[in-house]
């Protein structure tokens, strides 16, 4: 799997995945623009750290489309939106929620260390409750073999 973010223009950016096994998908515009580290890409860092097969990426990496990527063939685009509207209703609760805590924490961290804002006093026990247990030496995704990050902007 190769992941792409793009910068798509003023505060935008985008992300492309192309896949091996299932269709190449992507999302533009991409939620939580930031000039160096947005959204997606934190998701992208904090799975491949914490090892978070389930999450966006890994979702996308076994096929899925995560709930807000689209395929980008447009003859696969009308049952993908059929089927999501249909996984929706059945679904009890969202996927991907310790990866969407983690990628908070993170984002407040880089908010920190650029002066635009402080850590709260219990970022500590924020990243307690996502239960997130850092690995230790690889950042590899095990997420169905991913294998590459590139940024173009």
């Amino acid at each position: 799997m190769r992941v792409t973010f793009i910068k798509t223009g003023p505060r935008r950016y985008g992300v492309l995945v192309e896949r091996d096994r299932w269709p190449d998908v992507g999302v533009n515009p991409a939620p939580g623009y930031d000039d160096y580290l947005p959204h997606d890409l934190l998701h992208f860092v904090a799975e491949a750290e914490w090892r978070m097969d389930g999450a966006v990426f890994g979702q996308l990496a076994s096929g899925g489309d995560a709930g807000i990527f689209l395929p980008l063939d447009p003859e696969l685009l009308t049952q993908t939106v059929r089927d999501r509207k249909r996984r929706k209703r059945l679904s009890a609760k969202p996927k991907g929620r310790r990866s969407e805590l983690l990628t908070g924490v993170l984002e407040t961290a880089w908010a920190a260390r650029r002066g635009l804002a402080s850590l709260p006093a219990d970022w500590e026990e924020q990243l307690a409750a996502a239960r997130v247990v850092p690995s230790t030496g690889s950042t590899r995704s095990r997420a169905a073999g991913t294998s590459s990050t590139s940024a173009k902007g």
